[in-house]
């Protein structure tokens, strides 16, 4: 097997590295959004309980059945007015409240990290998913320039949050330089 081979398949090994790691975090944020919109049915349905309880003067009202299924819970109207049930925890250990958990994530990098160590990390995966390392019109190609895609827009998102230097030096509109006539 010759050198621009190896190479090549070496290539094509880190990008489904980077192409499984991908998927799985997708799996992982996918069953999050689920369980949110769980989440927030529960709460419009204990909202609309306890008003429904407050206008109609009802003693006990039943609820959402468990999620595993079974018979309603039955509340009064003081369990009601107290606050709904607490919310279940998520599946994803420390992605409650923090929007960035996925892109961080999707960098390899522990949430909360800096911006060198964010920087560093795109840095890499970006050199390991170089499309110009792939024959050009391949299947290849075209997986690394999504992938690609992906982590920069991660990077991005990340890069306004931590670095907001890095942020308003984008926004700058730079005029075109004057031309005397």
């Amino acid at each position: 097997m010759s050198i621009p081979q190896r190479l090549a398949r070496i290539a094509r090994h880190k990008l489904n590295e980077v192409r499984e790691h991908i998927a799985r975090l997708d799996e992982v944020m996918a069953h999050r959004e689920l369980e949110l919109e769980q989440q927030r049915q529960q709460q419009e349905h204990a909202r609309r309980e306890l008003q429904d309880t407050l206008q109609g003067g009802g003693s006990v009202r039943p609820v959402m059945p468990p999620r595993g299924g079974g018979a309603p819970v039955l509340r009064s109207p003081q369990e009601i007015a107290g606050g709904a049930a607490p919310a279940p925890q998520s599946a994803v250990p420390g992605t409650q409240g923090d929007p960035l958990v996925y892109h961080y994530r999707l960098l390899g990098v522990e949430p909360g990290s800096d911006f060198s160590v964010v920087r560093a990390a795109y840095n890499r995966l970006s050199a390991r998913c170089d499309p110009a390392r792939f024959p050009a019109g391949s299947a290849e190609e075209q997986e690394a320039r999504r992938i690609r895609e992906r982590l920069e827009a991660s990077y991005r998102a990340l890069r306004d949050a931590l670095d907001p230097t890095a942020r308003r030096f984008g926004l700058l509109d730079f005029d075109a330089p004057r031309t005397s006539s």
